[in-house]
């Protein structure tokens, strides 16, 4: 049963990767808005100097409401 659910999951990852890849136009421009908002998450003093672990998340708008990264939103982890 698991060898048969593990085949199924490579089957429909393979058939679906065409259909995605294939929304991407070949050439062309877009205009985003884009918008981030960053949360200071901590505060790092090694003794050598200091930093910071922020947390930031946001969304990415087609001007046009259309296209693959309309409504995209992210989180970002960094430092």
């Amino acid at each position: 049963m698991k060898s048969m659910l593990a085949s199924m999951a490579v089957v429909l990852t393979f058939c679906a990767a065409p259909a995605v890849s294939s929304e991407f136009p070949k050439t062309g421009s877009a205009e985003y808005d884009t918008y981030y908002v960053d949360n200071p998450v901590a505060k790092i003093d090694s003794g050598v100097g200091t930093g910071t672990i922020v947390d930031e998340t946001g969304i990415t708008r087609n001007v046009k409401g259309e296209g693959p990264f309309h409504d995209m939103s992210v989180r970002c982890l960094y430092h």
